[in-house]
């Protein structure tokens, strides 16, 4: 008789475990989505993926493509996309440079339209770069043979500038001490070929009391 009593469980058991597999399963719901394996639902509460330091997470074995794990070093989301480790949204600037490996996310693509920086303080700068060594901290390209383009182009509105004050679209600053040859702005023209005129730096003005190209030695 208890013989009899186990098979049926067992087949009773099997009956269920194969309807599982086929529906979703709710947790503190009445009908789980239809279209999820898993549905849970709180208004008190979360869920905990598994937390780990980037060590721990990196040594994962064979990770599956989709694993999520919350790496507690950099208190932030990874997951793994079938070839590398990739953070899961947010982060800083110095996030999204390394994102998807060390400095793949440093190219930005402006297809759609120009990159614009806004900044409301009078005294800071939208844009600062810092340079350590021999090179440019700030390095503009154009490969467009178009007449009249400019690489840089500068803007200044301002209408309360002075001698004492000067304001600039261009404004360069030269804090060297010592040295050779040192300039706040310098201007090079490589064009050796120009059937017209070729310059390093042109300014234009149009009025007979403004300057398009200013220099003066304090």
């Amino acid at each position: 008789m208890k013989k009899i009593a186990l098979k049926i469980g067992i087949i009773a058991l099997s009956f269920t475990c194969s309807n599982l597999f086929g529906q979703s399963v709710g947790i503190n719901i009445a009908t789980p989505d239809a279209s999820s394996v898993l549905d849970i639902s709180s208004t008190t509460k979360g869920v905990l993926v598994p937390r780990m330091t980037t060590a721990q997470r990196t040594a994962i074995t064979s990770p599956a493509n989709g694993l999520l794990v919350f790496d507690t070093t950099l208190n932030q989301f990874w997951y793994f996309n079938g070839t590398i480790w990739l953070m899961l949204g947010g982060g800083t600037l110095d996030n999204a440079y390394d994102f998807g490996g060390a400095g793949l996310g440093r190219n930005i693509t402006a297809d759609a339209g120009s990159v614009t920086i806004t900044t409301s303080s009078a005294s800071a700068a939208a844009l600062t770069t810092f340079h350590n060594g021999n090179g440019v901290g700030l390095l503009a390209n154009s490969s467009s043979a178009a007449s009249q383009f400019a690489t840089i182009e500068a803007h200044s509105n301002s209408t309360s500038a002075s001698f004492a004050t000067p304001i600039g679209a261009v404004y360069g600053v030269n804090d060297a001490t010592s040295g050779t040859w040192t300039v706040g702005v310098l201007g090079e023209n490589k064009n050796s070929t120009a059937s017209t005129e070729a310059h390093g730096v042109v300014g234009i003005a149009l009025s007979n009391i403004a300057f398009g190209v200013f220099g003066r030695n304090p």
